[in-house]
């Protein structure tokens, strides 16, 4: 018999799995129930399990994770994923055969703020050629989920256990709007996740949730020292650096190890893919954007241009890691043969005019220092997002920084953060690139360990209302009445960076236009700003369709209402309407992608 939910909100399900559909890289981790509810000290973390993945490569790397890449037929059938994607793709275009296959690589990033993501968002493959987005992501997260789920069959699970028994955890950037949530919602759905056996982890929470039980702070008894996970009160930065965003968090350590929010999740999308782009844009400069374009698009080099990109962030990977004065690309001879056709001259010669940069046989060697302004962008933007953080009076008392996510392991970032905020303690964890992963199992096990979550944007209804002295005269209208109205008010529901526990609800009264109302329409919008007025301001933008709420009592005539509720304390909004006093509770299913 399939499992549920506990009333305490925790999973009764045998299996918590987590999928993580990472920008650059991805995997899955999992763990059994009776492991999270065996008894163990303090110094005993939860066994999480990870797959290790085998790179398509002579060289045959292990690793936690695979890239994200997805390779699909000419008629659109799922082929393969990751390193196998990678592989079979190259292969079709070394044979010349590759016409019509779908590639896709590094496609999360479509979610990061746009503002006209529906179902019918499309994707560009590999050749130029669209493709629903919501089948690419249901595509990817389906091959996550079998390949977690044969795992499972070959730990041999006692007992038996049938899918239903499987919680799913998928992670996501906090930054994320609810919109972008909503998407990746119904992408799960379509690759066979139910909507009752999926929860989000936000991926700063997630990470601050594992790093919380791990051995990271000194403390001395009995003139013996050790290393004991944070104590209670302690207060600590998350800074997640993943391929794609870069997502900051502030928590506290309460006295029952639940841990409060001091400041909501917000980043950028300078992760270390948006490195990658600047090694190609300083290519384009130095050798042409018209022979860039050539090299990228003619499907002549198509495998060549594939083996350059991965070849760049293999090659800034080992650099990041310290102890590198240059970096040295490997080229192929076609490129130099397309150079010196373009240009007249050999790349040898054309980089001796360049500074930093030189060219020998097949290597492309760039000196330290341009590395390192390759990275300035980036650094430069985490150093600040930290220090505005700091130089909030109610965060003085943080004292330690937790650094997780694939670009965290860049040395570059750890010691300028080391350099700047010398003060503090700096964690890194030996998987840092796995605790995310791993912190969203626990987490799923554990959601009350959230105690709080803020805000990151204000939320309020467009709603017509009396007309005050001071409203904008370009909003005035009279309602079947006569009454005089204003339009587009901001009828706000939350305010930005105001502090939800994991229950709390927001409630916003709703009255009628007119005595005869039934059904009022409820369009939520969300800004930037703490007190927005009307919801045509530039900082606000619309959450989705309108959603009705029932007002089919007609008894009090304009002074019935209706109680429209936000549950603000999960990782996902929830609303329900009811009309007061003795009106049913309604779920109501938000509709975020437009159609």
């Amino acid at each position: 018999m399939a499992r549920s939910l506990s009333n305490t909100g925790r999973s009764d399900r045998l299996v918590i799995a987590a999928i993580d559909l990472g920008t650059t890289y991805s995997g899955y981790a999992y763990t059994f129930k009776h492991e999270l509810e065996r008894e163990r000290s303090a110094k005993d973390m939860c066994k999480v399990l990870s797959n290790n993945w085998q790179s398509g490569s002579s060289a045959g790397l292990i690793s936690h994770k695979t890239p994200t890449s997805l390779l699909l037929t000419k008629d659109g059938e799922f082929d393969s994923f990751g390193y196998k994607a990678e592989k079979n793709y190259m292969d079709l275009v070394n044979g010349n055969k590759h016409i019509g296959w779908r590639f896709y690589r590094k496609f999360k990033m479509l979610l990061h703020k746009n503002d006209v993501l529906n179902k019918n968002t499309t994707i560009k493959d590999d050749q130029g050629n669209s493709y629903l987005a919501l089948e690419i992501f249901a595509h990817s997260i389906r091959f996550l989920k079998t390949e977690l789920i044969q795992a499972l069959h070959r730990e041999n699970v006692q007992p038996i256990f049938v899918e239903t028994d499987i919680q799913w955890v998928i992670t996501i950037p906090a930054i994320w709007d609810p919109k972008s949530k909503d998407f990746m919602r119904v992408a799960a759905e379509e690759a066979g996740i139910e909507r009752d056996r999926l929860e989000f982890a936000l991926e700063p929470e997630a990470a601050s949730v594992y790093v919380k039980e791990m051995l990271v702070t000194r403390t001395t008894t009995d003139n013996e020292a050790e290393i004991v996970p944070f104590e209670a009160g302690t207060q600590y930065m998350v800074l997640d650096l993943g391929g794609g965003t870069i997502d900051v968090v502030v928590k506290e350590v309460r006295e029952d190890r639940t841990l409060r929010e001091l400041h909501h999740a917000f980043g950028n999308g300078l992760g270390g893919e948006s490195v990658n782009k600047r090694f190609i844009e300083y290519f384009e400069n130095a050798f042409g954007i018209k022979l860039m374009t050539e090299f990228r698009t003619n499907n002549a080099y198509r495998g060549l241009w594939l083996d350059f990109e991965t070849e760049i962030e293999k090659q800034k990977r080992n650099f990041a890691s310290g102890g590198i004065e240059q970096l040295k690309l490997n080229i192929s001879s076609k490129f130099l043969e397309l150079f010196e056709n373009s240009c007249g001259k050999s790349l040898s010669d054309h980089c001796t005019s360049i500074e930093h940069l030189s060219s020998r046989r097949d290597k492309l060697n760039m000196h330290k220092d341009l590395i390192v302004k390759l990275f300035q962008p980036s650094i430069d933007s985490i150093i600040q997002f930290m220090r505005d953080v700091f130089d909030k009076k109610h965060l003085v008392g943080v004292s330690d920084i937790i650094m997780v996510g694939g670009f965290s392991q860049c040395k570059l970032i750890t010691d300028k953060v080391k350099e700047t905020f010398r003060g503090l303690n700096i964690v890194i964890p030996h998987d840092a690139d796995l605790a995310v992963l791993k912190g969203a199992v626990i987490y799923r096990h554990w959601p009350e360990v959230i105690y709080s979550r803020r805000a990151p944007f204000s939320l309020g209804a467009r709603f017509n209302r009396i007309w005050l002295d001071g409203d904008d005269v370009s909003k005035q209208f009279r309602n079947t009445d006569g009454e005089k109205m204003c339009m587009d008010y901001f009828s706000k529901f939350v305010t930005k960076d105001e502090e939800f526990a994991s229950k709390d609800k927001a409630t916003l009264e709703v009255y009628p236009i007119c005595a005869d109302t039934t059904v009022v329409p409820v369009e939520i919008f969300k800004s930037d700003e703490e007190n927005p007025r009307y919801t045509t301001d530039p900082s606000c933008k619309s959450m989705g369709n309108p959603f009705n709420v029932d007002m089919s009592d007609l008894r009090g005539g304009m002074e019935r209402k209706v109680h429209v509720t936000l549950t603000m304390g999960s990782t996902e909004i929830r609303v329900e309407g009811q009309q007061i006093p003795n009106g049913e509770v309604k779920k109501i299913q938000l509709n975020l992608l437009k159609d």
